[in-house]
């Protein structure tokens, strides 16, 4: 609007333009009140209502509207009436828990933007579904105040991003504590790694922190006792004895000729069964008497499969072994290396 003065008998003055602002619009709630995260790398978009006063709409340009803004920036909005609006959250603001602040700000001319209302972006309840310990099982013939770390899956949903993991031994009444360590691997998988000490039946739960979150209904794992009984003897199940039953030199040879043959590092392919994540093969020479002694290294490919390097330094029967820690050794195996001569 341009206003102008005008003497008698005079010309109008030069025009003084006066702008007729969009009132300051007011937010008086948005529905819902909250919102739960979508801890999932899949989260959608969701829409609000914004309700309140004041929100405007261009006469000459419907487009032209008042727009809602989430933490300053602005999202999509669909006008509905001076005292309505909708607007679409981003998936990347309701990934996370958090503090949204959403205004209103009206189309140009305007003074200023709306109060800010704050919109609760919750973390959800997480739930488990299933457990994996992996066979874990425990000695009752073990040394007392012995404890291992056995890794433990956890399946469910709503895993946050945070999420931790508790667990009850059955060992003690001391109840919940956190797990030795928590990975998540997404909103449905948890890698947690608590501490076996007895048998029994070990209760977990994942809590997803604040705002909102909490504990999901605790979920049992079952860790039986390792040891059967026979008529003469103890048999530990949870880590058996290794067993070999080849032993594969690829045909290695000694050269004895004068003025003799230079020590070298030969991969033996051990085959057999029961082979342990960390076993080691062992290996004793005919070349003197000091007996068994590690192999140079020992690469498991399998619970039925070792590559060992060892070190051949003459002709003669190699004996070899497989140890499995905290298990024992098996039987030994003999692998002949004879002599070559070049003429």
């Amino acid at each position: 609007m341009s206003i102008t003065v005008q003497n008698l008998n005079s010309i109008d003055s030069a025009a003084f333009p006066l702008p007729i602002l969009y009132p300051v619009p007011v937010v008086s709630q948005i529905s819902p009140s909250s919102l739960t995260a979508q801890v999932a790398s899949s989260a959608q978009p969701v829409q609000i209502t914004v309700t309140g006063s004041n929100f405007g709409q261009n006469p000459t340009n419907l487009l032209d509207t008042a727009t809602v803004l989430v933490n300053g920036t602005a999202a999509v909005t669909q006008f509905v009436s001076s005292t309505q609006l909708k607007a679409v959250i981003p998936a990347s603001s309701v990934a996370t828990p958090g503090l949204l602040q959403i205004t209103v700000t009206n189309p140009q001319p305007n003074l200023t933007a709306s109060n800010a209302a704050a919109l609760f972006v919750a973390n959800p309840v997480p739930a488990i579904t299933s457990i994996d310990g992996g066979s874990v099982t425990w000695n009752p013939n073990t040394p007392p105040n012995t404890t291992f770390n056995q890794s433990v899956v956890i399946s469910g949903k709503d895993f946050s991003p945070n999420a931790v993991a508790w667990v009850n031994p059955p060992c003690d009444s001391l109840g919940f504590r956190k797990a030795v360590s928590t990975v998540r691997n997404s909103a449905t998988q948890i890698i947690a790694t608590i501490p076996i000490r007895c048998a029994g039946t070990y209760s977990l739960e994942v809590e997803n922190p604040q705002p909102g979150g909490g504990l999901s209904a605790p979920a049992s794992l079952a860790v039986p006792s390792a040891v059967t009984s026979a008529t003469f003897a103890t048999v530990t199940v949870s880590n058996p004895l290794p067993v070999i039953t080849s032993v594969d030199g690829g045909n290695v040879t000694w050269n004895s000729q004068p003025p003799g043959g230079v020590a070298f590092n030969q991969p033996i392919v051990i085959t057999g069964t029961n082979f342990s994540s960390d076993a080691v093969a062992w290996v004793n020479p005919p070349c003197d008497n000091l007996g068994f002694r590690k192999a140079i290294s020992t690469v498991r490919n399998s619970s039925t499969q070792i590559i060992a390097a060892i070190q051949i330094s003459c002709a003669g029967t190699y004996l070899l072994e497989v140890e499995n820690p905290g298990s024992g050794l098996s039987a030994p195996v003999s692998l002949v290396v004879p002599s070559f001569e070049i003429n």
